[in-house]
């Protein structure tokens, strides 16, 4: 699946009904049509740090690093952050553990401490970061009605996460200062929407659902 197609199918979580039209952009990356109203859509995908990202999408890379016993597989830039371990548990019948399975640990990095959960504030900042990214580059869109940005978090993310960011003050006031009038963070089921009259466009073209507002 390509990069456009992966964006469509994101943007397709909001915008679903046939009242709209849709055509494809660059920037930003779509551009929507509404009755009398035209607006743009830039889409991003949100990974909390370069490594998952590198673990998601380069294709083996998971396995590769499973199977192999040293660092030897791994980007540099993913050394001390990546890494194989195993899970085993105890077989009461002959008191000895067995294997169950293999996975990938990925560490955090805030800046103060390197830990295997990254912590509320990690992920708000990122977010944050990532609005402020998104708004310095709008300053290069073609003119429209307004633009909107939406955020899909490609890693799953605590219900209690997702709780207090849906009421962050912090990413409210990053989308208010910037030139987006509504922002959506997808998260798994959760959908969070930041702006101004945050229910505006899905109670008319979006077919179906609810979001933390």
């Amino acid at each position: 699946m390509s990069k456009k197609d992966r964006e469509l199918q994101i943007l397709k979580k909001i915008y679903n009904s046939d009242k709209i039209t849709i055509k494809e952009h660059e920037q930003p990356d779509f551009v929507l049509q509404a009755d009398n109203v035209t607006f743009g859509v830039e889409i991003t995908e949100f990974y909390l740090n370069e490594s998952v990202a590198r673990l998601i999408n380069y294709p083996g890379y998971k396995e590769r690093i499973l199977n192999s016993k040293d660092n030897s597989v791994l980007d540099k830039n993913d050394v001390g952050v990546l890494s194989r371990h195993e899970m085993y548990i105890l077989d009461k019948t002959d008191d000895k553990y067995k294997f169950l399975f293999d996975f990938v640990a990925v560490k955090y990095d805030d800046n103060m401490n390197f830990n295997s959960k990254p912590s509320y504030e990690y992920i708000e900042n990122k977010i944050i970061e990532i609005i402020n990214t998104k708004n310095e580059k709008s300053k290069e869109y073609d003119t429209f009605d307004y633009n909107e940005l939406i955020i899909q978090s490609m890693e799953m993310i605590s219900e209690e996460y997702i709780n207090k960011l849906s009421l962050s003050e912090k990413i409210l006031d990053s989308v208010d200062k910037s030139s987006f009038k509504r922002m959506y963070l997808l998260i798994g089921k959760y959908l969070c929407v930041y702006g101004q009259n945050p229910r505006e466009n899905l109670d008319f073209y979006n077919v179906g659902g609810d979001s933390n507002e």
